[in-house]
């Protein structure tokens, strides 16, 4: 047997092909719009397990094609309604600038060391090794935006447009796991091999 040996490619080919790790998340514009979806959807599962026990039921098929076509027909107005945000790493050295620009302060790092000592004091090891490494009310914000490559604009722009009274918490934490995830996140690689 003969093995083949690969030519090792050069820093150049190397630096050519590597990309920036980007990750994705989905976020309605209208919660309304969502509400009214999943009912719909709620509604056409409920009729399709009643047919399970009654599948000639005259009555439930035509509930059931109804509304499906219901569904179908709202279908636009939900997908018109999602957006899809792309996060895009912004690299170790940004990444690293971008927390020594949004620093925790001097009450914020208070509360977490007494936090802190209180969960060491309580038995949880973990708490010994946390850090507050930035401020949890402007680095999220921050990271979502200058992370963000779609939809697209500029940083301040966005800062502005997610700083608005529209956005509820659960929406940002998303993103900002998201961004988080694009800018901590290595793929793993299996090869098939063990």
């Amino acid at each position: 047997m003969s093995e083949t040996k690969k030519k090792m490619p050069t820093l150049e080919q190397l630096k050519a092909k590597k990309k920036a790790h980007v990750t994705k998340c989905l976020i309605p514009l209208d919660s309304e719009v969502v509400e009214k979806w999943n009912d719909m959807l709620s509604n056409v599962k409920i009729l399709e397990l009643q047919l399970r026990d009654r599948p000639t039921d005259a009555g439930l098929l035509n509930d059931l094609a109804t509304a499906n076509e219901k569904l179908e027909d709202y279908r636009p107005t939900f997908e018109d309604n999602i957006v899809e945000f792309t996060f895009q790493s912004l690299g170790r050295v940004r990444l690293d600038a971008l927390q020594d620009e949004h620093p925790p302060t001097r009450a914020q790092r208070d509360d977490f060391e007494k936090e802190r000592k209180r969960e060491i004091a309580a038995g949880n090891k973990d708490a010994a090794s946390r850090e507050l490494a930035w401020d949890p009310d402007k680095f999220p914000l921050a990271l979502i935006s200058e992370s963000m490559i779609q939809p697209k604009g500029s940083p301040e722009e966005l800062l502005q447009w997610l700083n608005g009274d529209e956005w509820g918490a659960a929406e940002l934490a998303t993103m900002f796991g998201k961004a988080m995830e694009a800018n901590n996140t290595m793929h793993v690689v299996r090869l098939g091999k063990d």
